[in-house]
This record gives structure tokens, C-alpha cells and sequence, in this order.
């Protein structure tokens, strides 16, 4: 029950624009039962032909496109300036990439993105009364885009960047083991972006799904939460820098997400709580990449 109100929380989330994407690793479903699961709360809520069903290499995403792609837009045109930033925590300590590199990471995940955008248009124009519209890349799809394997950034760093994170962990994809100790031997400055509403218990209860009879969502829930090593911030070469950087993409965040809370346009219209920002640091604990 506590992960399909989590589930619900996002749903809303993206119907109310105030997120583009969201991972739903939490439900712990393979694919197929996930698919019949979703179908009757798509036929019970219409207004979910907005949102695509994505599954991709070690999980499953609900995405808006009409969202994701301004994004996707501006990282690729002035990428320099504009999180996310890459972290990568596979060779030494953890270190910021360097401008060359975070721009061919930045350019082999925008070609994957055009590549997705245009597999779910031909996929919505083939199945038009498909509920959900399920978008399977596989993880041939992802593969297909670079014939030398090594390249391929892990699902980690690819899920980071998709669900918008203003800080994203970078490692090879046959590091993960090292990257994991890396993280897990590391503080943990936890960044959290939180927002509320009095109507989602309100909602959930009178004309939610029929999975959660009765459920109250909680006023305040996350959006999104992401980490960057304490070291990185102490640092007296980047640390000023990075900290300057991460803000400014909280702040972007926090915009975008309070100018959808005023919107008429989107599919669902709440009442919402001026989002916050929750800064904590977590000491070193195990880490799974």
C-alpha cells in the first residue's frame, strides 16, 4: 500500500506538470505484471494518454514528453552551463568531468532521447488504442546507438539524467563495483526537493484508483532527491563552483516546478505547497549502483 500511494504521488506529479519523469523501481514488478497492473488505472483516469510508459534496460519510467524534450534542448544547445553535472566516481576520487567529456555523455544521451521520441510517436500512431502506450527499448535499443560497448553509459547515470537530476554519477558500465565502493566510502551531501498538497488525500480517496481504496497521501512528499559527495563540496578547487552549479539547478528546478503549480494547461489542476529545498549530510553507508 505504501509504494502505490508513492506510485499515485507521482501519477499526479505528472499530470500536474510539476515533473517530467519518474522511475518506478519501488514497485519491485516485472514488466508484464506491471503492464496489467497499470492498464485499469489508465482506463480509469483518461487523462493519462498524456504520459508514456517507457521500459528500458533495468527499469521503468512514466514519462511526459511535451516536458522532458524543452529540457533535453537546452542541456544539448548550452550544455556548459546548464546542469546536469557529472560526477564520475570509477577512477580516483570523485571528480567532476571535464567539458569534453560531459559533452560526449551529453550528445550520446540526447541521441537516445530522439531515438525514444521517435519510436513512441510511430509506437502512438500504430496503436492509438493502446492503454498504456508502452514504449519497450530494451536494452538492444540502448546498445544499438554505439557500436563500441564500452561507451554506453549504466542505467544509473542514464535513469540521473532522465528523471532530471542537477547532479549525476558517472562510471564505466563494467565499474559498477568500484563505483559502489567509491559512493558507499563517501559523506553525502542529500539534496531534496519536496512539495505538498491538501488535495492528494482528497483525490486518492474519492476517485483514485480502485488499487487504493480509502488511501490519504501525506501533505508534503519528495520529487526529487539526489547526492553529491561532501569531499567534492569541500574542496577548495571546485567546491565553491559545484556548489554554485547544484543551487543553480535546484533553483531552476524549483521554478519550473512553481510556474506548472499556476498553470491552466495542465491535465490535472491541485492546490499545491510551495516547494522546499531539504539539505542534509548522510555519513558513509552501503551504496548499490
Amino acid at each position: 500500500r505504501k509504494n502505490w500511494r508513492i506510485f499515485l504521488q507521482d501519477i499526479v506529479s505528472l499530470l500536474c506538470g510539476v515533473r517530467s519523469v519518474v522511475l518506478l523501481d519501488y514497485l519491485q514488478l516485472p514488466a508484464d505484471r506491471l503492464r496489467s497492473q497499470l492498464t485499469p488505472i489508465w482506463k480509469s483516469w483518461p487523462m493519462l494518454k498524456a504520459v508514456t510508459v517507457l521500459e528500458l534496460l533495468d527499469g521503468v519510467f512514466l514519462m511526459r514528453w511535451d516536458l522532458l524534450e524543452p529540457r533535453v534542448a537546452r542541456e544539448v544547445s548550452c550544455h556548459d552551463n546548464v546542469p546536469p553535472l557529472f560526477i564520475r566516481i570509477d577512477n580516483g576520487p570523485p571528480h567532476l568531468t571535464p567539458v569534453k567529456e560531459t559533452r560526449h555523455v551529453v550528445e550520446h544521451l540526447s541521441r537516445f532521447f530522439l531515438a525514444m521520441k521517435a519510436s513512441s510517436t510511430s509506437l502512438n500512431i500504430s496503436t492509438l488504442s493502446s492503454l498504456p502506450l508502452w514504449l519497450d527499448m530494451g536494452r538492444e535499443g540502448w546498445g544499438a546507438l554505439s557500436p563500441n560497448s564500452s561507451s554506453l553509459v549504466p542505467f544509473p547515470t542514464l535513469a540521473g539524467w532522465l528523471l532530471g537530476y542537477p547532479a549525476v554519477y558517472l562510471f564505466n558500465l563494467y565499474n559498477g563495483e568500484l563505483a559502489a565502493r567509491t559512493l558507499s566510502s563517501s559523506s553525502l551531501q542529500v539534496y531534496d526537493i519536496q512539495v505538498g498538497s491538501a488535495d492528494l488525500g482528497k483525490l486518492f480517496s474519492s476517485s483514485g484508483p480502485s488499487c487504493t481504496p480509502g488511501s490519504q497521501a501525506p501533505g508534503e512528499f519528495s520529487i526529487l532527491r539526489f547526492s553529491v559527495p561532501s569531499e567534492l563540496l569541500a574542496d577548495s578547487c571546485v567546491g565553491e563552483d559545484l556548489r554554485r552549479r547544484v543551487n543553480e539547478g535546484v533553483k531552476r528546478i524549483i521554478n519550473v516546478v512553481t510556474s506548472k503549480m499556476d498553470s491552466p494547461d495542465e491535465p490535472m489542476k491541485l492546490t499545491w505547497v510551495f516547494p522546499k529545498l531539504i539539505a542534509q549530510i548522510h555519513g558513509p553507508q552501503a551504496v548499490a549502483l
